[in-house]
């Protein structure tokens, strides 16, 4: 096959090959397969693209891991999404794995810390596993959350009854049925509102 135009782009390389257009070839893949124009062999030229697509789905997985962190799960999905192809998603989800830029037991524990206060340790795990964590990882990350559990329960069950009025005989079913939406456990919403060795809800 034949080169008939190479185009250097700010970011890309754009060339056309026997009539055909390739836009967005990597620079680096370009400079190590010496791309001029003229004639190149079809075997040479594939394998440039395929460099070439593994180093895009790197660059765009390191962009997208720096706006924020990604299970490897969602990392290989929003690739997969962008069309790369099979090879490139794997190469660029093994490199930042290789380097912990990915790292699904790092997710877990900063995802329970970021959410410890607000959800429940239930809600947490279904999330995580969502997310395609392992629940082994999950399991690590929320060792002993009992505790933090059933004060984060309390503080959502503060919030929720500022305003209420207590004493609509529904008022506890509510509550309960709000916590759970949350995933507090139904003994951590009891221990909430009063209905194991008190005899009223508190409130702040």
């Amino acid at each position: 096959m034949k080169i008939e135009s190479i185009r250097i782009g700010k970011r890309k390389v754009d060339i056309i090959a026997d009539g055909e257009s390739y836009r967005g070839i990597h620079p680096e893949a370009a400079v190590r397969y010496r791309l001029e124009k003229g004639e190149i062999e079809r075997e040479r030229f594939d394998a440039l693209r395929e460099l070439s697509a593994k180093l895009n789905a790197k660059e765009y997985l390191l962009n997208l891991i720096a706006r924020g962190p990604r299970t490897e799960r969602e990392a290989r999905n929003k690739l997969r999404e962008k069309g790369y192809p099979q090879s490139a998603v794997d190469y660029a989800v093994e490199f930042c794995l290789q380097y912990r830029y990915l790292s699904d037991e790092a997710y877990a524990s900063f995802y329970y810390e970021a959410n410890a206060s607000i959800k429940g340790t239930y809600r947490i795990r279904r999330e995580l596993q969502q997310k395609g964590i392992a629940d082994a990882l999950i399991d690590a990350a929320t060792a002993g959350s009992e505790e933090d559990e059933q004060e984060a329960c309390n503080a959502v069950f503060r919030k929720y009854c500022r305003g209420k009025d207590r004493s609509d005989p529904k008022f506890r079913e509510k509550a309960i049925r709000h916590l759970a939406a949350r995933g507090f456990s139904y003994e951590a919403a009891k221990e909430a509102i009063g209905m194991g060795d008190e005899d009223e809800p508190y409130c702040d």
